[in-house]
């Protein structure tokens, strides 16, 4: 299970129950290019983490929370930890220290060129101050590099957060039905020249959705 299989554990009430398992990062990754950690130790590290998530599907929290510390403690530059820790603090309801292990594991992360990190880490920060309800724009900004790093979860709520992004997608969907209503069963295809014509705006405001495309690119 990935990362962001856990995240979705986490935040999506459906999961609730489902198995936790630990994962390695995919081949295709971006791989870390920071400090490098010896491979006895990062054996080490990963069969740590490995317990932690097992203790934290058993909702052994203190146990878990304890031996992600240990992983902290043995190497402080491991960003991995950290985003795990956040998890673990935020099933635990301490939403301020989970905040503050994850802007350690962007921290380090970033340094280390970690996308996989990242992507959890910023999506999990967008996540915790959307729920402090503090912060609106900081957990937009969050869930978009969430989403720039791969998070298919935060991609889809930095869209939909963003007043701009949803109008644009209004205007689209206004421009396209227009475009194949009236087609019947019968009918030819309209001509592959755009939503409209550019000289009849009248018809489904066609100016507007073209000016809303050219701004968001």
């Amino acid at each position: 299970m990935s990362d962001d299989a856990i995240l979705d554990y986490i935040f999506n009430p459906g999961l609730q129950g489902a198995p936790l398992e630990s994962s390695e990062p995919s081949p295709t990754e971006e791989q870390p290019r920071g400090p490098t950690i010896a491979p006895s130790l990062l054996s080490q590290l990963r069969s740590l983490e490995s317990r932690a998530i097992l203790a934290a599907e058993s909702r052994q929290l203190d146990s878990a929370l304890s031996l992600l510390t240990e992983c902290i403690s043995l190497c402080p530059h491991y960003a991995s930890a950290y985003n795990n820790r956040a998890q673990v603090h935020q099933l635990r309801g301490d939403l301020d220290l989970a905040m503050r292990d994850c802007t350690s594991a962007i921290e380090h992360a970033a340094h280390q060129g970690d996308r996989s990190v990242l992507r959890q880490s910023y999506t999990q920060r967008g996540i915790i101050r959307r729920v402090k309800g503090n912060d609106e724009e900081a957990a937009l900004k969050d869930l978009q590099m969430g989403g720039k790093y791969g998070n298919v979860y935060a991609k889809r709520e930095a869209v939909r957060l963003n007043p701009y992004a949803a109008l644009c997608n209004q205007y689209l969907a206004q421009a396209m039905q227009h475009q194949w209503s009236g087609v019947g069963s019968g009918d030819a295809a309209p001509a592959a020249t755009g939503p409209t014509s550019a000289q009849d705006g009248s018809k489904t405001g066609s100016s507007d959705s073209s000016s809303c495309v050219a701004k968001k690119q």
